[in-house]
């Protein structure tokens, strides 16, 4: 069988000193740092649009960007940082986190903002992984659980939090703005990291390289053939893409059953508990970005938010999230993994449909309640698949587990943005009544910009006399509303096909507990 490297004596794997308080402040800033970034775009879509000519599909790709580039990294950047040092790893993610962060908020271009945004989920990848994994290695198992809560808890809480201080921001200055929220923690996460310890149960084992390779690319094409779907791109193109995904996938899966040192260990993610936690925090995790993708773009398109109300919007997230996971931390260890499953799962689909009810004349309330529901629910899930991932792997297994339980995230949300976001692109074109439109309006350059995207039609509207703008707008706001709800349905057809899965596989609680003692003796 072949081998990246030739086996070297293995090192011991030591525990090193629990970390102290700043060390754990640290890491906790850091992986906010990430979740910032990862989230960034949603709140400035909607003047990105206007003020680079973009079109949905290119809204898109904004949203997904960052997500794609840290789900197409996360494990081989796992494997690599559990040989190398993961503290070293984070350091340089940090650093490198300030100049990509200016370089969008500066981008000149669609593109440029677009390839900024993929490399800053590139760095996230050196730095959020790495962070549970050194939770992990560092704090005994009387002290995990809430720790891994209040990691959960404020990192997450920063991805929906961020959009109000990003909003607050556009107030007063450019789109752009919002892309730099994250550099003042990150210049306090990068002084703070300093404290960590050197070493934190890595191993020097060899790295199969060619597979972190494959895993790259299996990713990043499954998640473009995904965006391509909201685009004028052939639909050949994008069947292709699917196709090149799934047997680059094909190609990972038989390596990693017959290389000697995988990076991806096939007998623990066949694991129940493993690979039913994962499927959970992708669906879950993966609805809340998409929702808040979606949502705010119906805030400000339909609702008529500015940027600052739009993200004050957000605020029942934030503070849900912040406040439920440390406890549902607690809890899960009392009530079993199925049961915190299913209950997040119930209160995520509620926000979804508190989403359904929004309409142009309604008020804040089922907005508000929305959030506060995605919170919540969030909130219940995310710290119990973190806790169930990292409880199924041996100790020489961490970077795998870490890698998977932000994998299961980044992937969630780059598969359901890019998905619910082409649904509302293609509901958008396709349910604008183009032959109702006065023959003025149904002109070729006119409809074609306006059948791109909202901001195109409102682009377009402000050139127009009171009255033609006006039966637009109203043309442009019904398209808009119609894909919202496509991919909103699809969101929550998601969730009751994951709920009826963890009802079925999930072990009980007894079972669970009887699992992980086993784990816990590898």
């Amino acid at each position: 069988m072949p081998a990246s490297d030739p086996d070297p004596d293995p090192a011991p794997v030591t525990r090193p000193p629990s970390v102290t308080a700043v060390g754990l402040a640290a890491l906790i800033c850091a992986a906010m740092v990430s979740s910032i970034n990862l989230g960034a775009a949603n709140i400035a879509l909607v003047r990105i649009g206007a003020g680079l000519h973009a079109s949905q599909a290119d809204l898109t790709h904004v949203g997904a960007a960052a997500i794609l580039g840290m789900a197409s990294c996360v494990l081989y950047f796992g494997r690599l940082s559990q040989r190398y040092g993961r503290s070293r790893v984070i350091r340089i993610g940090l650093a490198l986190s300030i100049p990509l962060s200016l370089t969008a908020a500066f981008a000149p271009s669609i593109g440029w903002l677009i390839a900024a945004r993929i490399a800053i989920g590139v760095v996230g990848a050196m730095i959020y992984p790495n962070t549970l994994a050194t939770i992990i290695a560092v704090t005994i198992p009387e002290r995990r659980h809430r720790a891994i809560g209040l990691w959960f808890g404020c990192s997450v809480g920063a991805a929906a939090i961020g959009p109000v201080i990003a909003g607050v921001l556009m107030h007063w200055f450019w789109w752009g703005s919002t892309f730099l929220v994250s550099v003042p923690l990150c210049v306090i996460a990068l002084a703070l990291s300093f404290r960590l310890p050197d070493r934190a149960g890595e191993d020097r084992q060899p790295i199969d390289h060619a597979s972190g390779w494959l895993s790259m690319f299996a990713i990043a094409i499954l998640v473009s053939a995904l965006s391509l779907g909201g685009t004028p791109v052939p639909i050949g193109i994008g069947a292709g893409a699917g196709l090149a995904a799934i047997l680059a996938t094909a190609i990972f899966v038989h390596r990693q059953r017959t290389h000697r040192h995988p990076l991806f260990d096939l007998r623990v993610a066949a694991r129940p508990s493993f690979w039913l936690a994962a499927v959970a925090g992708t669906a879950l995790v993966g609805s809340m970005l998409a929702a808040f993708f979606l949502g705010q773009q119906f805030l400000q398109h339909i609702l008529g938010y500015s940027t600052t109300a739009a993200g004050l919007a957000v605020l029942p997230t934030g503070v849900a999230i912040i406040l439920v996971s440390p406890r549902a931390a607690v809890l899960g260890a009392r009530v079993g993994g199925r049961t915190m499953l299913l209950a997040g799962t119930a209160t995520t689909l509620v926000g979804l449909g508190f989403m359904l009810a929004w309409s142009a004349t309604g008020s804040y309330l089922p907005v508000g309640a929305a959030y506060l529901a995605l919170g919540c629910g969030v909130g219940l899930v995310g710290p119990t698949v973190s806790r169930a991932l990292m409880a199924s792997v041996p100790r020489h297994l961490l970077a795998m587990g870490s890698a998977t339980s932000d994998l299961q995230s980044c992937l969630g949300g780059a598969l359901l943005v890019a998905f619910q976001g082409s649904l509302l692109a293609l509901g958008y074109r396709h349910g604008f009544d183009v032959a109702s439109l006065p023959p003025a309006l149904a002109a070729g350059d006119v409809i074609d910009q306006a059948t791109r995207s909202l901001s195109g039609a409102e682009q377009v509207a402000a050139t127009l006399p009171p009255k033609m703008a006006g039966t637009l707008l109203a043309h442009a706001s019904d398209a808009f509303i119609e894909g919202f709800h496509r991919a909103l349905w699809s969101g929550a057809a998601v969730l009751l096909a994951m709920a009826a899965i963890v009802w079925a596989v999930f072990p009980s609680r007894a079972r669970q507990q009887a699992l992980e003692a086993t784990y816990a003796e590898d």
